[in-house]
Parts: structure tokens; C-alpha cells; sequence
């Protein structure tokens, strides 16, 4: 029952733990430090970063996504976000993980920039026009254009990358000279030839 979802509240995927008390109560440690730091956003004077709070949802949500936590750091990230839907825009399941090791302004900062890719992915994918029989490729964003915004949304949590919200330039050069982001910039997120893309 601790996986179900009675009240409508964004959904925590499994812990995975078994029969493991010791591993549930980590588990939940993890649930409550993100919800908490979720709610520091939403109080947040950055607007960018209420935006991505308020995209991830609090636990009075029922809005498809999901939360999860995994040993990212690994892998070179602090966050991930997979979109998908189901039946043009009827259901939308956008799953979001953090590491598991993040805590403080590291975790704020994470949920902020992870928010809003949660917040264009989510605003593309419930753009499906019944009558035109297509998603509206206005809302389809580029990389380079929902990485700039997720990484001036995380600034307006913590500098971590040594640029503030606003300095737009500094978040342009950041991102064109990163060798993960670059060559993607003009890379559209949805890709139509993709035999992936939401049907």
C-alpha cells in the first residue's frame, strides 16, 4: 500500500527495498529531502524557479510525473528527465530522477533545473490538436533552448556553475562550448522521424 497513491499527490516510484526496513526508511528520507526542497522552490523569489517547482507538482497533484532517485553521479549527472505519453496528450507520464547522495542548495538547484524540463517537456506533449491531428511544433523545443532555460532556473537557486539567472551570456557560452551540450543545441527534443516520438 505505500506505493499507491490515494490522495492524487505526484507519483514516487518504487523504493525497490523488498522486505527491507532499513532500506524503505532511506528511501523515505529521500522522499521527504526532495519534497522539502521542492517547497523552498516554490517559495523561491526566482520566477523561473516557482515555475519548476510548480512543474514538478507538490503531493496534492495528480499531474503524470513520476519522482525516482538512483546512483546518477556515476554517470555524470545530478538529474534526469524521460517524457512519454499515451494517447496523444491524454496521458502524459514524465519520469524525473535525482541522485540519491544530493542534499541542500545541490538538491534545490537539481530539482530546479530538472523542473523545467519537466515543465517544456509536459507543455509539448499536451499540445495535441484533435482537429489538426499533430502536436503543436511551436511548443517542441530545441536542447539548446530547454537547457538554457534549466540551467537559468538552477542559477537562480545556487551559482554552482559560476553564472547567475541573468547572466544570459555566460549560460550561452557555458552551453556551446560544453561538449555534452554543444552539438545538440540546434537538436529539436522531440524528434519527428524518431519512431519514439508521442503518438
Amino acid at each position: 500500500m505505500n506505493l499507491t497513491d490515494p490522495t492524487g499527490h505526484y507519483g514516487l516510484n518504487p523504493s525497490n527495498c523488498g522486505n527491507s526496513a532499513k532500506c524503505q526508511k532511506i528511501y523515505d528520507k529521500r522522499a521527504k529531502n526532495f519534497e522539502k526542497a521542492n517547497q523552498k522552490n516554490l517559495r523561491s523569489k526566482d520566477p523561473n524557479v516557482r515555475a519548476s517547482a510548480r512543474a514538478i507538482g507538490t503531493k496534492n497533484d495528480n499531474n503524470g510525473v513520476h519522482v525516482g532517485f538512483g546512483d546518477l553521479l556515476r554517470q555524470g549527472i545530478k538529474g534526469s528527465v524521460d517524457p512519454s505519453n499515451h494517447g496523444m496528450g491524454l496521458t502524459v507520464d514524465i519520469q524525473v530522477r535525482v541522485d540519491s547522495s544530493l542534499s541542500g542548495k545541490s538538491l534545490q538547484e537539481t530539482i530546479a533545473h530538472e523542473g523545467t524540463h519537466v515543465a517544456d517537456d509536459s507543455n509539448f506533449l499536451t499540445s495535441y490538436d484533435f482537429i489538426a491531428g499533430k502536436y503543436n511544433s511551436a511548443t517542441n523545443p530545441t536542447s539548446g533552448e530547454t537547457e538554457f532555460r534549466a540551467f537559468q532556473a538552477g542559477a537562480g537557486v545556487d551559482r554552482e556553475h559560476g553564472f547567475g539567472p541573468h547572466d544570459t551570456y555566460k549560460i550561452l557560452d557555458f552551453l556551446e562550448n560544453d561538449k555534452h551540450y554543444g552539438p545538440l543545441r540546434e537538436v529539436l527534443v522531440f524528434d519527428p522521424n524518431d519512431p519514439n516520438y508521442p503518438q
